[in-house]
């Protein structure tokens, strides 16, 4: 009787822990499923002059703090603890030749989903660009952010239809009857519209809320419109920005009370976000007030609206962490002073003249080489980078 009762004990304690492991394993299985974009990166290398001069604009809040570059991997030691796992960047630079830069960024790295350029729809080399650029898979559209632009311009709205030939996105922000006319001649296109279609908070909450919610009202109206929640921090008016999710919350209800859980896109707004708060904590606070909503999950802010937004459904789950064909960038190249040769692992680098002779070799384990290369001879080397997966090798012409 006894050993009947030990026996029984024995297999429902067993049963109990089958359970309790299955149900510890659900819950560790939805943990890995949630993918998160941040859709609004600010990449640059301070290593290149002039590429960075968008910085000034942001002096008032100590950006001098952000000189010093910030790539691909510098975002993933910011977001990953966060668990964001991919970006998406908006070139902030004025200069053209940094958008072809980036996309040379954006296609050697894992992490990052796509990119927006920022091109002038009225210059000459549009068109060019345009076609230049999609060449590059990740290349998704623009945000034209140089002077001068008048969106209300019947030029410009119609050099901006080359976009939707292309299946291309639009980024825009300020101008809220002109971002409507827009997205009513070019219904196919996609437009997203940056940090809150500018909105603000203070401590007494949306500024002029009625006439706030009245323009946001008529944005959303237009389907092909979608709201960019980006750049909390900064719209907080205060410097470190709070990290409850009250303080946001008016704002933020605001903008999902108009265009509802399904156009409505997480940016961070790095690095600049750096400026006024920690990463995590921003993630954190919107993570709380999905949760606080029956209607918005943390799914659809930080992935699946970004997936439709951007046009991105090519990118599946499995295809965002999928291979690159080149994992090791070198740039400047051609170069006569420095180069900087980024891996996606940590690496080991050795440079040789084509005839074999070893010209360079640094055995430290690096995300990121900078090698002076101006005592270097003019002509073409190869530049061999070794990590613990594989052995790349490219051509570096020095001039």
């Amino acid at each position: 009787m006894i050993l009947q009762v030990k026996l029984k004990w024995y297999k429902m304690k067993k049963n109990i822990l089958v359970v309790l492991n299955c149900l510890f394993l659900l819950q560790w299985l939805s943990a890995q499923e949630i993918k998160r974009i941040d859709t609004h990166l600010h990449l640059y290398d301070t290593n290149r002059p002039g590429s960075f001069d968008f910085l000034n604009d942001h002096k008032a809040d100590g950006s001098d703090k952000l000189r010093f570059p910030h790539l691909a991997q510098q975002f993933r030691e910011k977001a990953n603890p966060a668990g964001v796992q991919f970006g998406y960047v908006v070139e902030a630079s004025t200069r053209r030749e940094d958008n072809f830069w980036l996309a040379q960024i954006c296609d050697t790295s894992k992490c990052l989903v796509g990119f927006s350029a920022n091109l002038n729809p009225l210059a000459d080399t549009f068109i060019k660009d345009l076609d230049s650029l999609s060449k590059s898979p990740k290349f998704r559209g623009i945000r034209p952010r140089v002077g001068g632009i008048n969106l209300s311009d019947p030029t410009t709205i119609s050099r901006l239809g080359e976009l939707e030939k292309r299946g291309l996105v639009l980024e825009l922000w300020g101008n809220s009857s002109a971002i409507i006319a827009i997205a009513r001649v070019y219904p196919k296109m996609n437009i997203i519209v940056n940090h809150f279609a500018g909105g603000s908070i203070r401590e007494s909450g949306v500024p002029n809320e009625d006439s706030y919610k009245s323009k946001l009202a008529a944005l959303a109206a237009r389907p092909n419109i979608y709201i960019k929640i980006s750049s909390l921090y900064t719209l907080s008016g205060q410097n470190p920005a709070p990290t409850n999710m009250a303080f946001y919350k008016p704002l933020i209800d605001a903008a999902v009370g108009a265009f509802g859980p399904d156009r409505v896109i997480f940016g961070s707004d790095w690095s600049l976000s750096d400026l006024r708060g920690n990463y995590q904590d921003m993630v954190k606070l919107l993570d709380e007030y999905c949760n606080s909503r029956s209607d918005l999950s943390i799914k659809q802010l930080f992935y699946t609206n970004a997936i439709n937004a951007y046009g991105l459904k090519s990118f599946t789950t499995s295809a965002l962490s999928m291979p690159v064909k080149q994992t090791q960038l070198i740039y400047p190249n051609p170069s006569s002073r420095k180069i900087t040769v980024e891996s996606q692992k940590p690496s080991g680098v050795e440079i040789f003249t084509l005839d074999g002779k070893e010209v360079f070799k640094c055995n430290m384990l690096k995300f990121n080489h900078e090698i002076q290369v101006d005592n270097f001879k003019a002509g073409v080397y190869l530049v061999k980078s070794i990590n613990s997966e594989k052995i790349e090798t490219q051509k570096l012409i020095i001039n």
